[in-house]
């Protein structure tokens, strides 16, 4: 005789409901952060290199916040101090940020401001809102001066 000859049957009763039940996500999809990508980054356009430690740290901070909590603007700025969101528009030197992008794409800025900490940060990107992702496109820590041409063409020596 086996062991499982001397086992005392299993007693059959009814299913329980968490056994029939799928299991779900903890979020709706829309609640979910976007995914950050780099992929229309315009390194001569970006600051980052050059900037203080106080705007980098605000810059990383920022990076942070909006892959935490970058589930639509207003969430976004909700959960977060000291910034602002707002449309650019295709003029002065604002156009080198749409250079390469589609035609109908929207570029916007985050507008971190500090001033108790001397941290002023741009951070300027587009959305693919469908796909929840949000592209960088630029770090800066100057304005872009919306009158003029290029500001690489007023700052080079």
């Amino acid at each position: 005789m086996s062991d499982t000859d001397s086992a005392e049957p299993v007693q059959a009763g009814p299913i329980p409901p968490t056994a029939t039940t799928l299991p779900q996500e903890d979020e709706a999809p829309e609640a979910s952060p976007f995914y950050m990508s780099f992929i229309k980054y315009k390194k001569k356009e970006c600051q980052i290199d050059g900037m203080t430690l106080e705007n980098s740290q605000a810059a990383l901070h920022v990076m942070r916040d909006v892959g935490v909590h970058f589930t639509n603007k207003t969430n976004f700025l909700s959960n977060t101090s000291h910034t602002e969101i707002k449309p650019i528009k295709r003029d002065g030197e604002y156009k080198d940020l749409y250079r390469g992008l589609y035609e109908d794409e929207e570029v916007h800025e985050i507008k971190f401001i500090h001033e108790k900490k001397k941290q002023d940060v741009r951070m300027f990107f587009s959305l693919l809102e469908k796909e929840k992702i949000f592209f960088v496109i630029a770090v800066r820590g100057t304005h872009y001066d919306t009158s003029k041409g290029s500001w690489q063409k007023k700052h080079k020596k």
